[in-house]
């Protein structure tokens, strides 16, 4: 694959197609907040996840493409890319040596997480790290992100104020915007970044539109590239951008912080403007010291102050009553005065980091395993706790590395957070001007998502900001490289490669059908990627919706069986909720059954319970609903009963604080009185 000449005889380069069909595939994930699956359990999840990964493999393949016939796009050695994959890693150990791998690997339909989606969201960053590197690459990727984001915004404010109704997309009124992602901390986490980034772009664009402020891209090119790159720039305008074009991008992003702070306020997120607060501080100090603009420094010194203004504003709604007219009359401000350890959100997350951190302390090495923090809470969580609320995340990502990761985890993930504060700090030492402001904002932004995720936990839109971020850090480390003119050093050490002998395989490949072969082999498995792990799983998700939805429809039982077997059988990563689906419903139709239907009935409960325990053993909810199927079993055969105590025995040893053990217990202690008494 080879550069060609036209019919008009201008030079035809592949490598550039390849790169921008990449491109393109990244940017389209960027579109992945607006994905809604109505046809699916959890909509405003499933569909999200389904859709990025699809997305990623896809392109993941011509990528891999792109790097093999075209070194030069090939990720530069980066701590970054290495820190997550040593987090990565030290997830899959996790999940092998956990209470579910299983689980661990796939998570739920309600998180869609686990480590397949970590493994997916790795290569975006490997891949939104090598295509796009300079500053002016990342101005189209930031800005597709904004865009979608002030979609997100526009819909959740319409949410507020009732503009036009959107329920036929599942999409309801309420004091707190949801719009298109189904929770309002998820609103808040994402325009929160979005709002930084738009800034940072405005901060940049003032640099462009003054001529100023631009990288050295040349020493990213190959020599081919800088010639071309050349000629490009003696055709257009100083800035690299035409004088139209810039002043309609500013709009755009002015637009898009807007939004985002208006999204933002109406969601009531205290973790998002606790972040925002911290990003502005940072960032404040940040300038303060490294900045040589005396405007911009003037002006981080004004944030400070008017940071300090906010916590004596903090202070004095807190201990008087003056503002209390205008802070009831305002969801956030109403939220951000209740903020203690009286308010009941914020002491059931006391709650559940604390349980947590008790849990890792049984399990300190490797942790319960990624997604098994309900089982770990379950275990460890106090009385008084557990009959207010259920964790199935630790609403803190620490405190849920640690629990579920243990300390190796946990290490490992802080490794990948100081990697990029190391590559965005040499890359704003290094900038001048409103290039380096610009950076320092995006800095400040990745702050600013790691505290309030001290408040919240990842979801499928968080990550996509996460990893975008991320990969923004990657391109540091290889513009900083470029800046040095370091040569890069394969990845595969030259001794290992001559050993290895892979220069004839490559030669082979590179020929005509060699590229071919290799192009099919990429399409099989990108194919049967999409059809294995996304396509069956959507399939699953979207038959255990309709087992649901057909109740009350006039459906046979017959009928709606079907689906939830087949979304049990197409899916088996993800199929214990569908079985605890079915168990749950079978329950409202025992009082209705004769006998011998009564007692196929639990035996098909019983059998379908027994699987979900194989996959997850300790999983208290499974473990409370075959007690519940033997305890009402038990009245028709008192031996249903012995299991019942076997199954109750376990569920005392993990969690035993729980009101369902506690209940369980009680009917337990009936029965079996019920059964002596003559």
């Amino acid at each position: 694959m080879t550069q060609r000449q036209t019919n008009s005889g201008e030079e035809f380069d592949t490598g550039h197609l390849l790169l921008w069909t990449v491109r393109v595939g990244i940017l389209l994930v960027m579109a992945m907040p607006l994905i809604l699956s109505n046809d699916t359990l959890f909509p405003f999840i499933v569909g999200k996840a389904i859709y990025a990964r699809s997305v990623i493999e896809v392109t993941f393949g011509i990528w891999l493409l792109l790097i093999f016939f075209y070194p030069r796009y090939r990720p530069s050695r980066s701590l970054v890319l290495g820190a997550l994959a040593v987090w990565l890693l030290i997830s899959l150990v996790s999940g092998f040596t956990g209470v579910s791998t299983v689980r661990s690997l796939w998570s739920t339909y309600e998180r869609m997480q686990g480590i397949v989606d970590l493994a997916h969201w790795f290569v975006f960053i490997a891949i939104a790290g090598s295509v796009f590197r300079s500053l002016a690459d990342w101005r189209i990727l930031f800005t597709v992100n904004l865009i979608v984001c002030m979609i997100v915004s526009f819909l959740g404010i319409n949410q507020h104020y009732g503009i036009f109704d959107m329920s036929d997309f599942g999409i309801r009124s309420a004091d707190r915007i949801e719009s298109t992602l189904g929770n309002a901390t998820y609103v808040g986490a994402y325009t929160m970044v979005n709002a930084l980034v738009g800034l940072s772009l405005m901060v940049h664009s003032m640099g462009l539109s003054q001529g100023r402020g631009r990288e050295p891209e040349q020493a990213l090119r190959s020599r081919t590239a800088r010639r071309r790159g050349r000629r490009r720039e003696r055709q257009a305008s100083p800035t690299g951008l035409t004088f139209n074009y810039l002043p309609w991008l500013q709009s755009v992003w002015v637009l898009s912080i807007m939004l985002n702070l208006w999204a933002l306020w109406l969601t009531g997120t205290r973790g998002a403007v606790v972040g925002l607060g911290a990003a502005t501080i940072v960032f404040s100090i940040g300038y303060a010291i490294w900045g040589r603009n005396r405007i911009a420094r003037t002006v981080s010194f004004g944030l400070i102050a008017i940071a300090v203004a906010g916590i004596a504003l903090f202070g004095v709604v807190r201990t008087t009553s003056v503002l209390d007219p205008v802070v009831e009359s305002n969801t956030m401000l109403a939220r951000i005065s209740s903020i203690g350890l009286g308010d009941a959100s914020i002491s059931g997350r006391v709650a559940g980091a604390r349980a947590g951190l008790l849990a890792f302390a049984e399990k300190p090495i490797l942790g319960w395993g990624p997604e098994n923090f309900l089982i770990a809470w379950g275990k460890h969580v106090d009385r008084e706790s557990a009959e207010r609320d259920r964790f199935d995340q630790a609403h803190n990502k620490l405190v849920e590395e640690l629990t579920t990761k243990g300390t190796l985890g946990f290490l490992s993930y802080m490794l990948v957070w100081l990697a990029m504060a190391w590559a965005m700090f040499i890359s704003i030492r290094r900038r001048r001007d409103n290039g380096q402001l610009a950076v320092l904002i995006l800095a400040a932004t990745m702050l600013a998502y790691f505290v309030q995720n001290l408040f919240l936990f990842d979801t499928p839109v968080t990550l996509l900001q996460f990893s975008m971020l991320a990969a923004f850090a990657v391109a540091q480390e290889h513009w900083a490289r470029a800046r040095d003119e370091k040569r890069e050093r394969p990845w595969i050490p030259e001794k290992l490669s001559g050993k290895l002998n892979l220069r004839p395989v490559s030669a082979a490949l590179r020929t005509s059908w060699g590229a071919v072969c290799l192009m099919a082999v990429v399409s099989v498995v990108v194919i049967g990627a999409l059809y294995a792990l996304n396509l069956r799983a959507y399939s699953a998700a979207a038959d255990i919706a309709s087992f649901g939805l057909t109740a009350g429809r006039g459906v046979g039982w017959e009928e709606r069986l079907v689906y939830a077997e087949e979304s049990i059988s197409t899916f088996p990563g993800l199929a214990n909720y569908p079985r605890r689906h079915l168990i749950r419903d079978y329950f409202g139709r025992l009082p209705s059954l004769s006998e011998d239907e009564f007692r196929a009935a639990v035996e098909l409960m019983e059998s379908t319970g027994n699987d979900a325990l194989e996959v997850e053993p300790d999983n208290w909810r499974i473990i409370a609903m075959m007690i519940h199927l033997h305890q009402t079993a038990a009245e028709l055969d008192r031996e249903y009963l012995e299991r019942a105590e076997e199954s109750l025995e376990k569920m005392k040893r993990i969690a035993p604080n729980l009101p369902d053990t506690r209940i369980l217990s009680e009917m337990q202690a009936s029965l079996k009185a019920a059964g002596d008494t003559p």
